[in-house]
């Protein structure tokens, strides 16, 4: 079970270097897995909340930790996220 965006990309580096001839950049993944995800959870925040999020981004911590009680399902959201970039990884490699 993931449920921190750590684990998120750590299951994906290996998920995706496993299936993959050529190493993807770790940098590669974090980026598309922290912009498909906040693509999901921006609707759900309020500006307050992103207003508290921009505020002290220096701290990752903060905002993961903020967004986990903001969001109910932010668990599941980030699930179903790893599960759709893995599965597209897939089809773009057949």
């Amino acid at each position: 079970m993931i449920s921190r965006l750590s684990e998120a990309s750590k299951y994906l580096q290996e998920k995706i270097n496993d299936l993959s001839k050529d190493k993807v950049m770790p940098e590669v993944i974090d980026t598309i897995l922290e912009e498909r995800f906040m693509e999901k959870i921006e609707p759900l925040l309020t500006q307050e909340d992103l207003k508290m999020i921009r505020d002290n981004e220096d701290d990752e911590k903060f905002a993961e930790n903020y967004m986990i009680h903001k969001v109910r399902n932010y668990q599941t959201l980030l699930e179903e996220t790893v599960k759709e970039i893995v599965t597209e990884y897939i089809t773009e490699q057949e």
